[in-house]
C-alpha cells in the first residue's frame, strides 16, 4: 500500500511540474508579445493584441524553415545557436552558483546561532531582503569604489566572463535570507517537540540533534519552497545582468530584442528573439530547480544518516 502511495505521490508531483512548465511557457509567449500590443499611430497609442497572434504564428511557421532562429544586431544577421548557449550558461551559473552557496550558508548560520541571536539576525535580514535589488546593487558598487583607495580592487565594470563578485552578492541575498529564516522557524518548532527533550535526556549531543533532526527538516521544507525562491532570483537576475553588464539572457533580451525606442513606444522589436530569451529563461530556472532539489535531497539523506 505504501508503494502505491509513493507512486501516486510521484505521479502527482510530475503532473504539477508539467502543468507549471506549461503555464510558464504560456506566460513567456504572452510576455514576449507585450511590446506588440500597443502601436504608435499618428502620435497616439493604439491597442493591437492581434499583432501578438500574428507574430506567434510567424514564429511557429519559422521553426520549419529556420527563420525563427535568425536575428539582427544592427545591420548584421546572426543565428541564435551561434551565441545563445553562452548566454544561457551565464544565466544558469548566475542563479545556480550564488543560490546553492547562499542556501547552505543560510542553513549553516541558522543552525549555528542560538535562539536569541537568531531572532536578532532574522530582523536584520528581513530588512535587507525588503530592500529593492537595484538599490542593493548600487550600494555595493558605491562601496566598492570607496574601498579601491584602501587597496581592495573589485571589478565593477562589464564582465565578459559573465561573473561579478558584486552580482554574486546581490543574487545570494534572497536565498540566504530564505534559508536562514526557514532554519530559524524549524529550530523553534522542533525545540517544542517532546522527543527533543527525550533525546537530550539520553545524552544525545546538541550538534547531532541540530544536524540529524533540525537540519534534515529544514532541507525537506526548503524543497517545497524552491519555486518561490527561484522565481525571486529570476526577477533579481534581470536587475543584476543589466546593472553589472553580464552577458546573460536578460541583458541579451534588453540589448538586442529591442532595436530602438521612440516616444515611449518600442519599434523594430524582434519577437522571435524575445520569445527565445524568455523560453530559455524558463528552461534555465527549471534546470536550476532540479539541481537544487537533487542537492537538498542528497544533503538531507547525508544529515539524517539514511
Amino acid at each position: 500500500m505504501s508503494s502505491l502511495s509513493f507512486a501516486a505521490s510521484g505521479s502527482s508531483r510530475a503532473l504539477r511540474t508539467a502543468l507549471s512548465l506549461a503555464a510558464a511557457f504560456a506566460a513567456a509567449i504572452v510576455l514576449a508579445g507585450a511590446p506588440l500590443a500597443v502601436t504608435n499611430v499618428s502620435g497616439h497609442p493604439l491597442f493591437t493584441p492581434g499583432r501578438i497572434v500574428t507574430a506567434f504564428a510567424a514564429w511557429v511557421a519559422g521553426l520549419h524553415d529556420g527563420s525563427s532562429f535568425v536575428y539582427f544586431h544592427g545591420t548584421v544577421s546572426w543565428r541564435l545557436f551561434d551565441l545563445a548557449p553562452s548566454y544561457i550558461f551565464v544565466s544558469f551559473v548566475n542563479i545556480a552558483l550564488p543560490g546553492s552557496v547562499a542556501i547552505f550558508l543560510g542553513i549553516f548560520v541558522g543552525l549555528s546561532f542560538r535562539a536569541a541571536h537568531r531572532n536578532i539576525l532574522d530582523r536584520v535580514l528581513l530588512f535587507v531582503a525588503s530592500t529593492p535589488d537595484f538599490l542593493v546593487a548600487m550600494s555595493l558598487q558605491a562601496l566598492a569604489l570607496l574601498l579601491v583607495p584602501l587597496g581592495l580592487h573589485i571589478r565593477i565594470g562589464p564582465s565578459r566572463a559573465g561573473f561579478s563578485p558584486l552580482a554574486f552578492l546581490v543574487m545570494g541575498i534572497y536565498p540566504f535570507v530564505a534559508a536562514f529564516r526557514a532554519t530559524a522557524f524549524a529550530a523553534r518548532q522542533v525545540a517544542k517537540e517532546e522527543w527533543v527533550a527525550a533525546a537530550r535526556s539520553r545524552g544525545l549531543p546538541e550538534s547531532a540533534i541540530r544536524r540529524r533532526h533540525i537540519g534534515a527538516a529544514v532541507l525537506l521544507s526548503l524543497r517545497s519552497e524552491l519555486p518561490v525562491l527561484i522565481g525571486a532570483m529570476q526577477g533579481t537576475l534581470f536587475i543584476v545582468e543589466y546593472q553589472f553588464s553580464l552577458p546573460g539572457l536578460a541583458r541579451f533580451l534588453f540589448e538586442t530584442a529591442f532595436s530602438g525606442r521612440h516616444a515611449g513606444y518600442f519599434y523594430l522589436y524582434q519577437y522571435n528573439l524575445g520569445l527565445f530569451a524568455l523560453l530559455s529563461l524558463v528552461i534555465v530556472c527549471a534546470a536550476v530547480q532540479a539541481l537544487f532539489s537533487l542537492t537538498l535531497n542528497l544533503a538531507r539523506r547525508a544529515m539524517a544518516d539514511e
